[in-house]
């Protein structure tokens, strides 16, 4: 029986730490406090505070030190360059698209395709060693000492695909093309600005006042400056939330967590009512691998981006099970919260 796994997508928190110019040097065996910040666990594995890790695809697991300077990733939306005392974590694991991710150490996520052909590992017991990516499952870095110090605290990004990372918006203002005017978007006055998408995109803006604003979005760029200080320029239709209140967090809940898991069958049958406009999720029994990720009273009320129609997940999920698709994005409401569920082929 073929299965799928849902992965509650992630809570976000701020950016990076003071970016040392040089690659990490072998670790001295000290335990290094972990302070209330630092990011505990990381790609469903707890961070040491005294050796980073490699997990092989053969199922080896190497403690030691990553030597490598950095890490560059290709994303949909830019090129990227992280010191490795920035990162937390690599995926390499892929998947039927091979899509990796690198998790810095204030969780932002950035997926794409990893440039570097090797890993270089100084292990415990002694010899310096090369391994190519292609052999690695994840790397996992160690806590560093206050290595969350000294980063910004800016707007936060979610997109599309799964990303998210905290940044400046340099858009001074947006254009929403409404049925009655164009209206002028000032970011400082606003709370949030959410891309819905789909055949009809719609823009939907929540003021800082509770005003409501819907149309479309003119301004097709939306240009970050990330706050490790990079800056990229993201296409309009790749973006799902713009945070836009500065050092705004959003909730853990709002966007779920890495590293809970359920293993969902493709036949799985949970109650639910279709009215209109979203899937109201009515029972989730105890039997079901849906238990303790999707609550009664739960609202599908998006996929991938674009509003919810009756009949649009069964299509979608044939797609996923026959590797059409390389993940399926539902949002979820649940109250007076929206969080993320990704579902991809296991």
């Amino acid at each position: 029986m073929k299965y799928v796994k849902f992965v509650l997508l992630v809570s976000i928190w701020l950016m990076l730490v003071s970016i040392c110019p040089f690659a990490q040097e072998t670790a001295p065996q000290v335990d290094i406090q972990k302070d209330a910040e630092s990011l505990g666990i990381v790609l469903d594995l707890e961070r040491p505070s005294n050796t980073d890790i490699l997990l092989l695809r053969n199922g080896d697991k190497l403690t030691g030190t990553v030597l490598n300077e950095s890490f560059s990733i290709r994303t949909s939306y830019s090129s990227l360059k992280f010191n490795n005392r920035i990162i937390a974590g690599i995926d390499l694991e892929g998947g039927a698209n091979n899509i990796e991710a690198i998790v810095t150490v204030n969780d932002n996520r950035f997926s794409g395709f990893i440039d570097d052909p090797f890993v270089v590992f100084k292990l415990q017991t002694g010899p310096q060693i090369e391994i190519r990516r292609e052999k690695i499952l994840k790397v996992i870095f160690r806590v560093r000492e206050a290595e969350r110090t000294n980063i910004p605290q800016s707007q936060f990004v979610v997109l599309k695909n799964g990303d998210y990372f905290s940044g400046k918006i340099l858009n001074e203002n947006l254009i929403i093309a409404t049925t009655y005017a164009k209206v002028p978007l000032d970011l400082n006055d606003a709370e949030s600005v959410t891309m819905i998408g789909g055949d009809s995109p719609l823009t939907k803006v929540l003021m800082r006042n509770n005003d409501i604003i819907q149309g479309v979005l003119e301004t097709e760029d939306i240009n970050v400056d990330l706050d490790i200080g990079d800056q990229i320029n993201i296409y309009q239709d790749r973006i799902n939330i713009l945070y836009c209140r500065k050092g705004f967090i959003p909730d853990v809940n709002m966007i779920g967590s890495i590293g809970v898991v359920a293993l969902v069958s493709a036949g799985d049958n949970y109650e639910y009512g279709l009215p209109g406009g979203y899937i109201l999720i009515k029972s989730v029994p105890e039997s079901s691998e849906y238990y303790g990720h999707l609550q009664p009273g739960d609202r599908i009320i998006a996929v991938d981006g674009k509003p919810y129609r009756d009949g649009m997940v069964s299509p979608l999920r044939e797609e996923l099970m026959a590797e059409k698709l390389a993940q399926i994005i539902l949002t979820v409401s649940r109250g007076d919260k929206k969080f993320l569920l990704k579902l991809i082929k296991k």
